[in-house]
């Protein structure tokens, strides 16, 4: 499979060993750049001021051979909309869809779900988009804070831009988290795994409680969205809970194990993925 990876996107170890570990399989590497707000991504060598028009500049072919993505969500859309197989991994990546499969396993199963321009909160809580669309990043707002930033987006923003009024959001009460975990999942089995917070702390780790591993497993043995996603789970004093759901083309690697990912994606280790 042809791997097409966005070019100095990550600034992390895990994408070092992920180009490591192409070239060690003799995987073929195409390196790109997507043009924002088209569909059309040239090769990385390319310099964008060499053009008086970006749009000018030669646009890598459609690949004939199965082709992966990896970097930003720009360009998994990118894949996705040029039928690019497999492309990306973008079906139901939506709140409102897997948390009403997942029930009360979901960290917010009450949450209020608004219009970005209709947001009222009157004391601080967590706002996210609904879709894994990196509109922008999910925190806890306190009302001022609220206020002065989404009026300013507000009075910046036109229905054509991926944050907008109309651009729906998630709005809940902040819940105690002890550590928060990105599974990786592939033809719903689990192929790699890395903690990511521990309480407030970025913390990035390959070694994860079996309690969280179970967790996950009972989820996917339940539904799960498509057939390669990130899965986000987080130790509460409640349990275990899923966080949200992501774009595998489009996340950060933290402390996975690049192998497995390799081998799950290419089907090279199906039946030998680590559960």
């Amino acid at each position: 499979m042809l791997w097409i990876l966005q070019n100095n996107l990550y600034n992390e170890r895990g994408y070092g060993e992920l180009i490591e570990i192409l070239n060690r399989l003799d995987l073929p590497i195409l390196f790109v750049k997507p043009v924002p707000f088209t569909d059309k991504v040239i090769s990385a060598d390319l310099d964008p001021s060499q053009f008086d028009d970006i749009n000018l500049a030669p646009d890598v072919p459609d690949p004939v051979e199965p082709a992966i993505v990896m970097g930003t969500y720009t360009l998994a859309k990118i894949a996705h909309k040029r039928g690019w197989k497999p492309g990306s991994f973008l079906d139901n990546l939506n709140y409102e869809i897997w948390s009403r499969q997942w029930g009360d396993l979901v960290l917010n199963p009450t949450a209020q779900v608004c219009r970005f321009a209709d947001v009222s909160i009157i004391n601080s809580k967590f706002i996210r988009p609904t879709e894994d669309s990196k509109s922008f990043a999910g925190k806890v707002f306190s009302v001022d804070d609220w206020i002065n930033w989404s009026g300013s987006v507000l009075a910046a923003a036109t229905d054509s831009d991926p944050l907008n009024a109309n651009t729906e959001v998630m709005v809940y009460d902040p819940v105690e988290i002890h550590t928060e975990t990105r599974i990786w999942v592939v033809n719903g089995k689990i192929a790699t795994y890395s903690q990511y917070k521990r309480g407030s702390t970025v913390h990035y780790s390959p070694t994860v409680d079996l309690e969280v591993l179970e967790f996950a497993e009972r989820v996917l043995d339940m539904w799960y969205p498509n057939k390669a996603f990130v899965l986000d789970v987080a130790q509460t004093p409640l349990g275990c809970r899923v966080v949200e759901v992501n774009c595998l083309n489009a996340a950060g690697f933290y402390a996975g194990d690049m192998g497995k990912l390799v081998a799950a994606l290419e089907g090279i280790l199906e039946a030998e993925v680590i559960v």
